[in-house]
């Protein structure tokens, strides 16, 4: 018995090297010896391609490292050998000495530094695709489909390991673009080869400006083809409103929406500012400016010029603006009327009419418009000032003698003095008593120190003749009127006229006598006796 067992023992050694690995167990028996060995011949590589079609496949495709010419060559059994025992490795390689570039992929850029398993997993492996696929094919698509590792079944197409960040709108060719280095920047694409090649500012704009990224679900995709590019409008805003159509470049470049071609085909009377008088003559980019904006306001006049007035106007009329006074032929003479000057505070009467404006509105530094007081001393000096007693002045009120007519026109009820004005004195102006020249071009007022002696104004004639306590008494003879001495009553003098005196001319007793300082007629003797006259 010992000895048919080892027979039968050694019979079977002659017959089978050793156990086959477990991924060949079901080949095993002599009956199935011819599935792989041709009767003595060996192994034929042809009967192992039979079998294992994913392999046979992929060299026939010349694709894959069992196609490339260093291993093309090779016999299976070289890599592959059995016979080994269930456990033994049939594939069996040192991944990190494999050289990737047999299988037609080389690495590169990242990929060099990915590991195997990153690349080589299960939901990256294509699976069979028919079940006539599956089950020719059964310990291939058992592994694939049950998660065993395996190297085969992967593609070299982008999209079998990375998603398609443009969901197929730019076609399945990832290089014509990407390098392995990176995915950003497309280091290959080139936008001049493009139906819209980049010139200008252009060059600079960043893509997702033009290129928007957006999100489907939980995936963020950009769109880079299907873009309107037809017109600058498709991407740019028309601040003209289409006021001068849709060619842009007629008048822009792509350098700078600022940078105009040719200004003097620009027609500015399309806009919502036509261009009247002296902003004819301006540069465009005095108004035109990156601080301003290429389509600066212009409501008002001071959104490009400086308010000279400082905002004293807006504080009478938030709502005033400059072209009520001015215009764009020039900033001077102003445009404001009597009529408007009358509906403010200060209504202009009389000479105020003919008084230039800068005469009143211009201080020492800068134009004033906004008057806490308008009164006369704003603008007149209160020459009186000390000279008249304020009584006669409240509030320094110059109205109450003088109008706006002229300075020398003076309705002051001089009835509320001492000295009414009567006759003559009526017609006599202010001045020439109450003002007496001291110096070249210089007078010295006299009111409140005013005498109303009549010789204090006027020149006593008679040289003191009528003085009684060093006054004269003129209203005995005279009135206002004259200088005629119609209250005079030689009946009230000390020498009565009657008899033949009646007929008696005047100047027969009263005869001019000559001094040294003038000529008077003598009305008063100190002797009225007959014999002084008469011999």
């Amino acid at each position: 018995m010992a000895i048919s067992i080892y027979v039968a023992s050694n019979v079977y050694a002659q017959i089978s090297p050793g156990e086959l690995t477990t991924a060949h167990a079901n080949l095993e028996g002599m009956k199935n010896c011819t599935e792989c060995h041709e009767l003595g011949e060996g192994i034929d590589n042809a009967k192992c391609l039979d079998c294992h079609t994913e392999i046979n496949s992929r060299v026939k495709s010349n694709i894959g490292y069992h196609a490339s010419k260093e291993v093309k060559i090779k016999e299976c059994i070289e890599c592959h050998s059995e016979h080994h025992g269930r456990e033994f490795k049939i594939i069996n390689f040192s991944e990190s000495d494999f050289d990737h570039d047999l299988t037609s992929f080389t690495l590169k850029g990242k990929h060099k530094k990915e590991k195997c398993a990153s690349c080589h997993k299960t939901e990256f492996l294509k699976t069979p695709s028919t079940q006539n696929e599956v089950n020719k094919h059964k310990i291939l698509s058992d592994k694939i489909l049950s998660g065993k590792k395996t190297f085969l079944g992967l593609s070299q197409r982008c999209e079998n390991c990375h998603i398609d960040y443009h969901d197929g709108s730019l076609g399945n060719e990832c290089k014509n673009c990407h390098d392995a280095d990176a995915f950003r920047p497309a280091s290959l694409f080139d936008h001049q080869k493009t139906k819209f090649g980049l010139i200008g500012a252009h060059l600079k704009t960043d893509c997702v400006k033009c290129h928007a990224k957006t999100t489907v679900g939980e995936k963020e995709t950009q769109k880079f083809n299907g873009l309107n590019f037809s017109s600058c409008s498709a991407c740019h805003k028309d601040s003209h409103n289409g006021k001068f159509g849709s060619q842009c470049s007629g008048c822009h470049t792509t350098n700078s929406f600022a940078d105009i071609t040719n200004r003097k085909k620009i027609n500015h009377s399309l806009t919502d500012f036509q261009l009247i008088g002296l902003h004819n003559s301006v540069d465009c980019s005095k108004c035109h400016t990156t601080a301003k904006g290429l389509k600066p306001k212009h409501s008002q006049c001071t959104n490009c010029h400086e308010d000279y007035h400082k905002g004293q106007l807006k504080k009478l009329d938030a709502n005033i603006d400059c072209n009520e006074c001015h215009n764009e032929h020039g900033f001077s003479p102003s445009l404001y009327t009597l009529e408007l000057h009358s509906k403010t505070q200060f209504e202009l009467k009389g000479s105020h009419q003919a008084v230039p404006c800068f005469r009143c509105h211009k201080s020492s530094k800068e134009l004033v418009f906004v008057f806490t007081n308008i009164s006369c001393v704003q603008c007149h000096q209160n020459i009186h000032e000390g000279k008249i007693s304020a009584k006669f002045i409240p509030n320094n009120d110059c109205s109450v003698c003088h109008n706006e007519e002229r300075w020398s026109s003076v309705t002051f009820q001089h009835s509320q003095t001492k000295f009414e004005l009567k006759g003559k004195h009526l017609e006599t102006e202010c001045r020439s008593c109450h003002f007496s020249k001291v110096g070249e071009n210089l007078f010295e007022q006299h009111f409140t120190n005013i005498s109303s002696n009549c010789e204090d104004c006027h020149k006593d004639t008679h040289f003191g003749q009528f003085k009684v306590l060093e006054k004269t008494n003129c209203f005995k003879c005279h009135e206002f009127e004259n200088w005629n001495p119609v209250k005079f009553l030689h009946s009230n003098a000390r020498f009565k006229i009657d008899g033949a005196h009646l007929n008696v001319e005047c100047g027969k007793c009263h005869k001019s006598q000559a001094l040294p300082n003038g000529v008077f007629v003598k009305y008063k003797f100190q002797d009225i006796n007959c014999e002084s006259c008469h011999a």
